[in-house]
C-alpha cells in the first residue's frame, strides 16, 4: 500500500492506496483540530504491522496498517482552538517520539501508546524529533535540544537565531535546518555542528526576503538544496558557499526527489521538471 495525509478543511483524511492499482484499500476521517483545517500534514512512518502519524490538532495517531483502524492516540496539552503545522514522529527502537507544541517532547510505547518519559522544554517544539545514535534533537525558539532515548534528560543545547521549523536533515556531525527570523527578517539556512555544538554556516535567501520555499533542506552529493520563489540554490555541506543556482521563473520548488545524477523538481504551481544540474568543475 501507499499511505498517504490530508489536511483540507474539515476533510481530512489518513487513505490507504493499492500500490498496483490505486484503489483505495481504507480512510480515516480525522477530525482532532477544532480550527478551519483538520487531517494530516506531516509524514507517516511504520513500525511492523502499525503505522503512526500527528494531527493537526496536535494528536500523536497509531492505525493498524492493515485495516486503517485506530489502535490508539495520545494528545498533547496544546491549544486546539489555535492552528499550528503539527511535527512528524520518529520511532527509536520499540518508542515513538513526539514534539509537541505544548513544549514537550514525548516517548510513547510503540504498541500501547504508554507514556515512556516526557521532557518539558518550556516552549513550543518547532521541528520535528530527528534521531542520531542514543539521542534525539528538537528544536524550540532559539535552541536545538539534545535528549537521551532512554529517559529524556536534556544533555544540553546549541543556540540558533530565530525558530527553527518542520523537518532538518543529517550529513555525518552536521545538521542542517531552516530558521524564521520573524515578521519581515525572512528565514536562514542553517549548519550546526553537532561535534563542536556550535552554528558552522548560515546563508539567507539571496533576492527573496520572505523567506525559503523547500519543505526541507535536501542533501545531494554534498550539497545542501534550497529554493525561494523563482530559484534553485545549491550550497556546499562544508562552508555554505554556493555551487551553483539555477532559475525557474515564477515557479516555487517545494519537493526534490533525487537519483544519482537527475533531480527531480515539483513546485505549488503544478509543474514537475526533470533537471540535470551543472556539472562542477
Amino acid at each position: 500500500m501507499i499511505i498517504i495525509g490530508t489536511d483540507v478543511g474539515k476533510q481530512g483524511h489518513v487513505y490507504a492506496f493499492d500500490r498496483a492499482t490505486g484503489k483505495v484499500r481504507w480512510k480515516y476521517l480525522v477530525t482532532t483540530s477544532a480550527y478551519l483545517d483538520c487531517g494530516v500534514a506531516t509524514s507517516l512512518v511504520r513500525n511492523d504491522e502499525s503505522v503512526y502519524t500527528v494531527a493537526q490538532g496536535d494528536d500523536l495517531l497509531c492505525f493498524d496498517i492493515a485495516t486503517g483502524q485506530l489502535r490508539w492516540h495520545f494528545a498533547s496539552n496544546f491549544d486546539r482552538t489555535k492552528t499550528e503545522w503539527a511535527n512528524a514522529p520518529v520511532l527509536a527502537g520499540n518508542a515513538v517520539i513526539f514534539d509537541g507544541h505544548d513544549g514537550v517532547v514525548y516517548a510513547l510505547d510503540a504498541d500501547s501508546g504508554k507514556v515512556l518519559w516526557k521532557t518539558n522544554l518550556n516552549s513550543p517544539v518547532t521541528t520535528s524529533p530527528i534521531v542520531i545514535g542514543d539521542c534525539v534533537y528538537a528544536a524550540t525558539e532559539g535552541h536545538f535540544y539534545r535528549l537521551r532515548i532512554k529517559d529524556g534528560t536534556n544533555l544540553g543545547s546549541i543556540a540558533i537565531s530565530g525558530e527553527p521549523w518542520r523537518n532538518v536533515s543529517i550529513a555525518g556531525d552536521n545538521l542542517f535546518a531552516m530558521s524564521d527570523m520573524g515578521t519581515d527578517k525572512g528565514e536562514l539556512l542553517a549548519c550546526l555542528n553537532l561535534a563542536t555544538n556550535h552554528v558552522q554556516w548560515v546563508v539567507n535567501p539571496p533576492g527573496q526576503p520572505e523567506g525559503w520555499g523547500t519543505a526541507w533542506p535536501y542533501l545531494w552529493h554534498g550539497e545542501v538544496l534550497a529554493s525561494d520563489k523563482g530559484h534553485l540554490y545549491a550550497y556546499r555541506e562544508s562552508d555554505g558557499s554556493l555551487a551553483w543556482s539555477h532559475d525557474f521563473p515564477g515557479q516555487l520548488v517545494r519537493g526534490i526527489g533525487v537519483t544519482a545524477d537527475t533531480l527531480y523538481i515539483g513546485t505549488m504551481h503544478g509543474m514537475i521538471y526533470a533537471f540535470k544540474p551543472p556539472e562542477q568543475p
